[in-house]
């Protein structure tokens, strides 16, 4: 086989679109059109795929078997160095400048060491794409882990594959291309829309992202064209045809695709992966010239043999940096990923795979009382890190999601009856069942779902279908007078179908519809910006109101509308969004509060506005508290007691047929 440079130029363009999102997902301007650059993992996974396994056939052929042993070293001289590096820098720039990020790492930590992060995110229902909090230094290593755990597992299959079938390579294609199917048809069978927890199952568990390794598999057992006679003797059009084809394909998906997207689990990561297989059958094929010239190029190979580094450090660089609070943060954060990536891949990762270390433990070896040297000098960088590891296991966590500080209880004020007499015959009253309630909007509703007080569930049954970051606007950014931060809500598009997915899922009654943290702002869009309180905003609006009412009434909800609070918001290391001053402007919180009163009052029969407390705009003592609203704006426990104290008998007040 060879070295095969393509293979390099194909990581490249695959990093760069990960990189790409990544700056998309934590808020920096100008990427929406890389809204599906996550994508570019998979065309990872079949590289991996290929390559790895065109190298055991390589193995199996010259020697008739496999060095589990060695296999399993070289991948170890090849990915750990450079995790290793990682993990000391995150480990030491969470503690000393990012000690909200710490929580998370005291799991985070132990995941990324045993390649097991995609299972950890999995247990805890960290979701990739959640970016609720700080986001995790280390949430992008969930893709390593699944192809580490390939590495480990696939080797033994391959051997027993072999002997079943005789070394015949092209007999194992059959059962490799089966495993890639089931792989496929579990992650749709899996998948739920609407469920955020089926979701993220899907996306990072090893047994649904096979698929695409598998298909490079199967791909490695057909094609091997450095083997074929006169196989770059002509230029073959058509290939090169084809290999574009997949390309153009590849950058539509980028495009076109994004994570909210039910395609995407059911066909669409398929279908990225079988165009991944096609531009790497061509660009390792000496006959398509256009496509190895074009992935060949000195300057894309580079970038693709540093496409590891750049993946590990590109993340962190940009959580520490907080890209989204303007362009020369994003602009560090990249400098600074090139330049960690540059230096690791110089100074640890190669002088690894070529033996350094080997060369010192020989040498440790040589000299007198060996075993105490080498416990000395396994001892020392661990004392040195002890303060570190010490400061991570002790953090308390403070994060939006969970406040585990103080479990308060439920007391409603409602007048309304918890109980209703039973029929005359019967001699006994009877406790009707909790009203079903889904949470819907944007991250207030989530923060409202996840900290629900003690005894709350004797009178509600409460589900979680909020989509965070989105409000009513799901077209064009929103513009803030605070200097540099912008916000793409492209990806906020489909919104209302969340939310009436997520009303079918739970069967639910009423859907509480909380919103307000992104709906006070001007929106910029393609004809011109339009004004907060203006006709035109307002039109826009109303219109998208309507259509999330309409969706959830259709789902067999009745809406409730909460009032938007009063927020009062500071400026937080725990929040990925920096303090944005329309939020605590009064006014604009009640001319939202207005639309929604008119939406309540256009169709009494299906939509109730409910009024929220009144000490969030009347109490300084409450508003300001940070036990209440750990940011101004999204709720504790205390908080959102509070909430349910006060709107329970308007809740309980609403007329449902239950037959």
């Amino acid at each position: 086989m060879g070295y095969q440079p393509g293979l390099d130029g194909l990581r490249a363009v695959s990093v760069v679109a990960v990189i790409a999102y990544h700056a998309h997902a934590l808020g920096a301007g100008g990427f929406g059109a890389a809204r599906g650059g996550f994508l570019g993992v998979e065309l990872f996974f079949v590289v991996s795929g290929y390559l790895i396994t065109s190298l055991l056939l390589e193995e199996w052929a010259r020697f008739g078997g496999i060095s589990l042993t060695q296999f399993w070293l070289r991948r170890a001289r090849r990915l750990l160095p450079a995790l290793a590096a990682l993990l000391v820098v995150v480990l030491m720039a969470a503690v000393t400048w990012r000690t909200d990020t710490l929580v998370r790492l005291r799991t985070d930590l132990p995941g990324a060491v045993f390649y097991v992060s995609n299972w950890v995110q999995v247990l805890a229902k960290v979701g990739y794409f959640d970016a609720v909090g700080a986001p995790p230094l280390l949430r992008h290593l969930w893709s390593l882990a699944v192809e580490e755990q390939w590495y480990l597992l696939w080797p033994p299959v391959f051997i027993v594959l072999m002997r079943t079938f005789g070394g015949n390579a092209r007999r194992i294609r059959l059962p490799i291309l089966a495993g890639a199917v089931t792989s496929v048809v579990t992650m749709q069978v899996l998948y739920r829309s609407g469920d955020a927890d089926r979701t993220n199952l899907v996306y990072l568990a090893t047994f649904t992202r096979a698929g695409g390794l598998l298909i490079g598999a199967a791909l490695a057992t057909a094609w091997t064209p450095w083997r074929w006679p006169n196989a770059g003797r002509r230029h073959l059009v058509g290939l090169d045809a084809v290999g574009i084809a997949s390309i153009v394909g590849l950058g539509a998906a980028v495009i076109g695709l994004s994570n909210t997207s039910s395609f995407v689990y059911r066909g669409g990561l398929t279908l990225v992966s079988l165009l991944s297989a096609v531009a790497i059958a061509t660009v390792v094929h000496p006959g398509a010239r256009w496509m190895r010239a074009a992935f060949t190029q000195r300057w894309l190979v580079a970038v693709g043999k540093r496409s590891y580094g750049l993946y590990l450090w590109h993340w962190p660089a940009f959580v520490l940096a907080r890209v989204d609070r303007g362009v020369g943060r994003l602009a560090l954060a990249l400098a600074a990923s090139v330049a960690a990536s540059e230096l690791c891949y110089r100074f640890v990762e190669q002088p690894v795979r070529h033996g350094v270390l080997g060369r010192w433990w020989e040498r440790v070896r040589a000299g007198g009382r060996w075993p105490l040297r080498a416990g000395l000098y396994a001892t020392v960088p661990v004392l040195a890190l002890a303060p570190f590891l010490a400061r991570v296991a002790t953090a308390r966590d403070v994060n939006l999601a969970v406040d585990r500080s103080a479990d308060v209880a439920f007391e409603p004020t409602a007048d309304a009856p918890t109980t209703v007499p039973a029929p005359e015959a019967a001699p006994t009253t009877a406790v009707p069942a909790p009203r079903r309630i889904v949470l819907v909007g944007d991250s207030q509703a989530h923060a409202l779902a996840v900290n629900l007080p003690a005894g709350i569930e004797r009178v509600f049954d409460i589900s979680n279908g909020a989509v965070e970051g989105c409000g009513l606007m799901d077209t064009g950014r929103i513009v803030s007078v605070r200097p540099g931060y912008t916000k793409n809500l492209a990806e906020c598009q489909g919104w209302q179908v969340k939310w009436a997915n997520a009303a079918r899922a739970n069967q639910a009654e009423i859907a509480l519809v909380v919103i307000g943290a992104w709906d006070l702002f001007d929106v910029a869009v393609p004809r011109g910006q339009l004004v907060y309180g203006s006709a035109d905003l307002d039109n826009e609006m109303q219109t998208r109101l309507k259509a999330g009412i309409d969706a959830l009434v259709a789902a067999g909800t009745h809406v409730a509308l909460l009032e938007v609070a009063c927020m009062r918001p500071i400026e937080s290391s725990q929040s990925p969004v920096p303090l944005l001053p329309e939020r605590r402007d009064d006014a604009r919180v009640a001319h939202l509060n207005g639309l929604l009163r008119a939406a309540a009052t256009a169709d009494p029969s299906h939509v109730t506005f409910v009024p929220g407390p009144a000490a969030w705009c009347n109490d300084p003592a409450v508003a300001s508290d940070l036990s209440y609203r750990w940011d101004g704006v999204h709720v504790y426990k205390p908080g959102a007691k509070l909430v349910f104290d006060t709107i329970a008998p308007a809740l309980s007040a609403i007329p449902l047929d239950r037959r």
